[in-house]
């Protein structure tokens, strides 16, 4: 396990076609309260902070998928939570790697079409975070 502000190597051979994000815009305030959240080390608990959304489809979070990835800290369930991009795009998010939820709650866990893991945060009481 990597140490908390380390990055965390991933597998390369990754690919994007079946990923789906919608950007969105973030105020000025809600960026610095989650630079502060991470600078903080809260940004766990931040994510405990879910709208119980029965809307929310599970998110792609297969390790596969993602990269530039920071340990930053722990939820409640004892996963660890990490920053980190989707490989190609810009935006930043903060949340959990499917294969490590697989081995505390597998049944928050569910295949995708293209063969991804994605995490239903519901089931956890998290959501995904969107740093920037």
């Amino acid at each position: 396990m990597s140490k908390i502000g380390q990055p965390v190597p991933l597998h390369p051979d990754a690919a994007l076609s079946e990923l789906q994000v919608q950007p969105v815009s973030l105020s000025g305030r809600r960026r610095l309260m989650m630079r502060m959240a991470l600078a903080l080390g809260v940004l766990p608990l931040l994510a405990a902070c879910h709208d119980d959304d029965d809307k929310d489809p599970p998110k792609k979070s297969d390790s596969r998928l993602k990269e530039n990835v920071t340990h930053v800290g722990t939820t409640r369930h004892g996963l660890p939570f990490y920053t980190f991009s989707y490989r190609g795009r810009p935006e930043v998010y903060a949340g959990v790697m499917a294969q490590d939820v697989l081995k505390i709650r597998p049944d928050a866990v569910s295949l995708s079409d293209g063969g991804y893991y994605a995490v239903d945060y519901r089931k956890l009481k998290l959501r995904m975070l969107r740093l920037h």
